[in-house]
C-alpha cells in the first residue's frame, strides 16, 4: 500500500460516511398519569404498556413511557354526563402538550351513558386519553391509536386495533400479536397516518448498516497505513 495515496483513500470513506442516508426509528412518547385515589392492580399498568409496544412494534412505532406521576386533585372518575369534564384533566398541571402524550388511568369511564374502558378526547389542537382500571390487555394501545389517527376508530373487521372494544379480538397473549394474526392488526392507511403524524411521533436518526461498513473499512485503512508507516521506519 502507497502512504502517499491514503489522504486521499480516507477523505474518500469520510466523504461516503457523510453523504450515506441514516435510518429512522419513530417512536412516541407517553406519560402515564394516575388521576385521584385510583387504585391499579399490580402490574397492570406494565402489562398495558407491554402490549402497547408488541402492536406497535408492528408498524415500526417504539412507545417511550415516562415514570407514572400522580395528580391526587384530579377525580378518580371520568364522567363524561359533566360538560366540562375533559377540561378539568386538560387544564390540570398533569397535562402535557405534545409531542408528549397524556394518559390518565381512572377507575371508571362514564360516556354518553355507557361505562367505557377508554377513551380518547380533542380539546383545540390538543389530543388525550384516559383509561379505566376495567380496561383489557390492547385498551391502551386502542386509545393511542385514536390520538394518532385522530379519533379514526372503526373498520369493520374485529382483527385491527381501531376496531370498537366491543367488537374487536382482545388478545390474551403477546403471542397473539404479529403482523397478519387475527389480533390489534393496524391498515396500511393506519399505518401511513400515525407515523406521518408530526404532532406526537418523531425520527431518532440511527446510523445505517452502510455507514457502519464504511467507518470499518475507514478504520481498516488507519490501522494498515500505521503498520506501514512504522514499517518503513
Amino acid at each position: 500500500m502507497r502512504i502517499g495515496n491514503t489522504k486521499t483513500t480516507l477523505a474518500t470513506l469520510f466523504l461516503l460516511a457523510c453523504v450515506l442516508p441514516a435510518s429512522a426509528d419513530s417512536f412516541l412518547t407517553v406519560q402515564p398519569v394516575i388521576s385521584g385515589s385510583t387504585s391499579l392492580s399490580p402490574g397492570f399498568l406494565q402489562n398495558e404498556e407491554t402490549f402497547a409496544n408488541a402492536i406497535f412494534g408492528q408498524i415500526g412505532l417504539d412507545i417511550d413511557f415516562l415514570a407514572p406521576v400522580s395528580a391526587p386533585t384530579l377525580p378518580s372518575t371520568y364522567n363524561g354526563s359533566n360538560a366540562n369534564e375533559s377540561s378539568i384533566f386538560f387544564n390540570s398541571s398533569s397535562f402535557q402538550a405534545a409531542p408528549v402524550l397524556t394518559v390518565w388511568f381512572v377507575e371508571t369511564i362514564t360516556y354518553n351513558g355507557n361505562s367505557d374502558r377508554g377513551l380518547s378526547q380533542q380539546d383545540g389542537v390538543n389530543f388525550a386519553s384516559w383509561i379505566a382500571a376495567s380496561a383489557v390487555n390492547d385498551t391502551l394501545a386502542h386509545e393511542i391509536g385514536n390520538d394518532l389517527d385522530d379519533l379514526q376508530e372503526t373498520t369493520g373487521n374485529p382483527a385491527y386495533l381501531m376496531e370498537v372494544g366491543t367488537d374487536r379480538n382482545i388478545p390474551s397473549s403477546l403471542n397473539q400479536i404479529f403482523p397478519g394474526s387475527s389480533y390489534d392488526q393496524i391498515t396500511a392507511a393506519q399505518e401511513r397516518d400515525m407515523l406521518g403524524n408530526s404532532q406526537f411521533v418523531q425520527s431518532s436518526a440511527e446510523p445505517s448498516s452502510a455507514i457502519l461498513i464504511v467507518l470499518g473499512a475507514l478504520m481498516v485503512v488507519l490501522a494498515k497505513a500505521s503498520f506501514w508507516k512504522r514499517f518503513r521506519t
